[in-house]
């Protein structure tokens, strides 16, 4: 192979052809958002009055001009004006800005798609960056053979796992209308409309902008798990079902372009996982009851959704064999089916005679109409016990089976261009999402498991629960392990077992029923939170008695994470672990945990903890043979592992990513990368794409000479840069965050940390305990109140003064700093990612908040040290990256953030208002709870303004 890079693809695409200013492409948008925000003005003026109307314009007309140019005079008239009006009104002005910033998001979506769109048409190669497209080039000009291109796939295995939604702003109804106002959108750029047709499209728009004002936006009541799963379920029935398999057609279309292998095929790249309905970590209300019901629930969606393509294909393929005969297997299948299935046989005989595939697919459809059936009915009720196993599918594979027969057949007799159509794409779902839709994790926290544990052993007569408790890791893991060596089966009285263990060991006796009755391929991972020894692990295997799934370590503190490679060692040097990880092909499961190191240590240690955690049980992996498989557990923002998925994959530690990787889909994200088809399929072009490129050039790093070839396991000096930085960010990111005394009570006070609790945005409690310790503090609300406040602390605190106490007054230092910056992606993408945070972060806003905390000392101080590195890390940050200002090299973010804030910024003036009025305590419990709902409000049109929750 040639060796090549994307920036040399990208470089020579772009040379010598005439583009399209940035002004030019997007005043489409432009339009958009002027069309949209008029319609809007005009119901606000007929929805909510003349007054209300000129209020918002001059809120609106001020903020611009304090954005333009700060004077304490416009600043005084503005908090003037908000003060003076009524709650009554001060609610719909609230609401106006609110739908302003829904509209303007899903017009920059449309915008999104529009460019999409824009870049497949063209005739000359300019293909966007990270396309499917740009990949098959990429691939082509590294002279990528097709023997080559298939064995780097089949080691590709791409899981992204959906969580439940804590942190959703914006409810199921709204969206729903919100993802209409993006279809009208590509309707008016796809009609030439006549001026009758333009009225009738703008009324349209009118309405469903007047549906949206007049429908509550905030939840009145929490919902429950299983109002999470419905809400999970959507995304695929509606868009995951049909992108999937295309994505892999248009991959499989461009490699045969590019590398000229004719009909490329390539094996599943992408599949889904879920922990809606099995996530039990910190929520009881995930039962194993709602686990089953889940469960179920997806193979019905997807059985339902098969039986519906099946009865597609018998309208479409009328074969005859009048015409062209039929495969032997396929008639012996028929014949098969006609004995099984007697009575719809005989229905059948004076039908489709001729017609062997239609009459196959009869069969299949009663067959999955015997399985939808009994997927509810376990065990058997009724007329279901007469449901015989021959007239059910009782796994995918019976079903693929039929399948590939009707396609052997058609292509053996001149049908080829037949079976790769509808037949061809409903294989590939099929072997894409199972008879189980997407794959269970289950979830616990790691002391539950233990007090589980402890109680087992006793009720095995193993040791007392009490002394179980007190021992150290080291000794509950041996002493776990020479109890599974001397007996097959620890025998446990179950009468003699706490509710809440009960609770622990049914989540297995769960397990095994979901593998029996969904599929054996329905639950893959048992997950440990909070993992921090080898005998949490050990544990899991007591527990979970024989069932064989992959034990999944979650290593998540910055302690736990600097540990995570000696707990491995023990684990893999451990025979009765090893046993069980034989069973499951040597492929080991690892979780590291973006959100909560981020939380414990601040954004640049916890993203250098993660790389030296990826590197270190890589290294420790290849030494024991065994296979890795790392899960990232990244959010939505950068202080959670946000930013773009994938330039975060192609920065990945060298040798890291062997093509095996698992991602979370945050909750608080979905609907902002999936809710449009058009926007999934660019999600997950980009992921696929950065996979295949890393996954490519480390199988061509591997057939180098030993001596030439990267070694992951070594250490450069980059990387003691790297570790000088994380020392001196994590000792300054602890003495603010958890050794100043007075930092809860301004954390508490002057963000809505308290009223975030109210919001009914998901089913599990913000805290696992309830106090103010940050430690007890969900990783979500966390970074959710400082976005709300513009602090963004989470995103960016500490590395100015890490950065500058490297650099010192040393020259030789500065030019280091720099060429890293350069030449290194890693820390390439960990400054790109800061340097969108400080924009989005804002001292002027952020001090409005500090009137909310009750000691000013304590305000002033915090505040103070706030802003002094929040100064210091833009001035270090700009110094770096060689720009004038924050997101120089990125015009369309910037401009988008910098749109945005004269219309935040009237909703944080209103917010403080509103906590001031709130925190008294003479309100009556009426006030109060009108207060409420107005700040609930202004969370939810903050989040939609900043793009961001949790």
């Amino acid at each position: 192979m040639k060796k090549s890079h994307r920036k040399s693809v990208v470089g020579r695409m772009q040379k010598g052809k005439p583009q399209l200013s940035r002004q030019l492409k997007d005043k489409p948008l432009s339009h958009d958002v002027r069309y949209l925000g008029n319609l809007l003005g005009e119901v606000l003026f007929e929805q909510a009055g003349k007054e209300v109307f000129d209020i918002e314009e001059k809120v609106r007309l001020l903020s611009k001009e304090l954005r333009n140019r700060y004077n304490q005079d416009s600043d005084k008239k503005i908090r003037q004006i908000i003060g003076k009006i009524d709650n009554g009104k001060l609610v719909s002005v609230i609401r106006a800005f609110s739908h302003y910033f829904q509209l303007v998001n899903m017009a920059e979506q449309y915008h999104r798609i529009r460019r999409r769109k824009a870049y497949k048409q063209v005739k000359e190669p300019v293909f966007q960056q990270g396309s499917i497209e740009e990949l098959g080039l990429w691939l082509k000009e590294k002279g990528v053979t097709s023997r080559e291109l298939d064995s780097c796939l089949q080691k590709i295995a791409v899981e992204l796992v959906t969580t439940a939604h804590p942190t959703e702003a914006v409810r199921r109804t709204s969206l729903a209308k919100l993802k209409h106002i993006a279809e009208l959108l590509e309707k008016k750029d796809r009609m030439f409309l006549s001026s009758v047709e333009g009225e009738s499209l703008q009324e349209e728009f009118k309405r469903e902008i007047t549906l949206l004002w007049q429908t509550d936006e905030v939840r009145r009541d929490k919902p429950t798990v299983m109002d999470e799963i419905r809400n999970g379920l959507y995304y695929y029935d509606e868009i995951f079902y049909n992108s999937l398999p295309q994505l892999h057609r248009e991959f499989e279309q461009v490699v045969a372009k590019n590398i000229g292998s004719g009909m490329f095929k390539s094996p599943e790249l992408i599949t889904f996982g879920t922990w809606i309905g099995g996530d039990r970590d910190g929520n009881p209300l995930v039962t194993n009851d709602v686990t089953i019901t889940a469960a179920r629930y997806q193979k019905d969606l997807i059985l339902n959704r098969y039986r519906s393509d099946c009865r597609n294909l018998l309208e479409s393929l009328s074969v005859s064999t009048r015409i062209v005969p039929a495969d032997d297997c396929l008639m012996a299948s028929i014949s098969g089916d006609e004995k099984n299935m007697p009575a719809l046989a005989l229905s059948l005989s004076g039908r489709n005679s001729n017609e062997p595939y239609r009459k196959k697919l009869s069969f299949m459809i009663e067959k999955l109409n015997n399985t939808i059936q009994k997927n509810y009915a376990s065990p058997p009720k009724g007329p279901v016990e007469k449901i015989e196993l021959k007239k059910i599918y009782s796994e995918e594979a019976e079903f693929i089976s039929d399948l590939e027969c009707l396609k052997k057949s058609l292509e053996e007799n001149n049908g080829e261009i037949i079976s790769r159509g509808e037949l061809g794409t409903l294989i590939r779902k099929a072997r894409l999402f199972g008879f189980y839709l997407a794959r269970f994790d289950i979830r616990e926290y790691s002391k539950k498991i233990t007090s589980a544990a402890g109680e087992v052993c006793e009720a095995a007569g193993i040791c007392k629960a009490s002394d179980y408790a007190q021992m150290k890791d080291e000794e509950r893991t041996n002493l776990l392990s020479l109890a599974m060596e001397s007996a097959e089966n620890v025998r446990t009285k179950t009468g003699k077992l706490s509710e809440e263990t009960l609770k622990i060991t049914g989540a297995f006796e769960t397990i095994k029923k979901l593998l029996n009755e969904i599929s054996p391929k329905s639950v893959q991972s048992f997950i440990i939170s909070n993992t921090s020894g080898a005998s949490h692990v050990m544990e899991v295997l007591l527990l979970c008695r024989k069932s064989l799934i992959d034990i999944v370590p979650l290593f998540e503190s910055i302690e736990t994470l600097r540990n995570a490679p000696q707990v491995m060692k023990i684990l893999w040097e451990n025979p009765v672990y090893s046993s069980h990880l034989e069973k499951r092909g040597m492929l080991q499961e690892v979780m590291l945990g973006y959100s909560d190191s981020n939380k414990d240590g601040g954004y640049f240690t916890s993203t250098w903890e993660l790389y030296k955690a990826q590197k270190e049980l890589s290294c420790l992996a290849e030494r024991h043979s065994v296979e890795l498989k790392l899960f990232h557990g990244r959010g939505g923002t950068v202080g959670r592992g946000g930013g773009p998925t994938n330039a975060a994959i192609l920065a990945l530690p060298d040798g890291c990513m062997n093509g095996k990787i698992k991602l979370t889909e945050q909750g608080e994200v979905i609907s902002s990368k999936y809710l449009l088809k058009d926007i999934a399929m660019r999600n997950l072009e980009l992921v696929l794409s950065a996979v295949v490129m890393k996954t490519m050039s480390l199988l061509d790093d591997a057939k180098r000479d030993d001596a030439k070839r990267s070694n992951v396991c070594e250490t450069d000096s980059r990387e003691e840069v790297m570790e000088e930085i994380s020392l001196y960010s994590f000792k300054n990111y602890r003495e603010l965050v958890y050794d100043d005394e007075g930092f809860i009570d301004y954390f508490y006070e002057a963000s809505p940390i308290e009223e975030i609790g109210l919001l009914n945005i998901g089913s599990r409690p913000a805290k696992r305990k309830s106090s103010r310790r940050i430690e007890d503090l969900r990783a979500i609300p966390w970074v959710f109140s400082w976005t709300q406040n513009r602090h963004i602390l989470p995103g960016w605190f500490a590395v100015g003064s890490a950065l500058k106490k490297f650099i010192g007054n040393s020259n030789v230092r500065k030019k280091t700093i720099r060429d890293i910056y350069l030449n290194w992606p890693f820390f390439r993408v960990m400054i790109d990612n800061l340097e969108m945070t400080l924009l989005k972060t804002d001292m002027r806003i952020a001090r409005n908040y500090t009137e909310l905390v009750n000691d000013r000392k304590i305000a002033n101080r915090i505040f103070k040290r706030i802003e002094d590195e929040y100064k210091l890390t833009t001035a270090m940050t700009l110094f770096i990256t060689g720009h004038n200002k924050l997101l120089e090299n990125n015009q369309i973010l910037r401009r988008s953030i910098e749109l945005r804030n004269p219309y935040i910024d009237p909703l944080s003036y209103i917010q403080v208002k509103l906590l001031k009025e709130l925190r008294n305590r003479r309100l009556s419990s009426s006030e109060r709870q009108r207060l409420t709902f107005m700040v609930l409000l202004t969370i939810n049109g903050i989040a939609a303004g900043m793009r961001n929750t949790g």
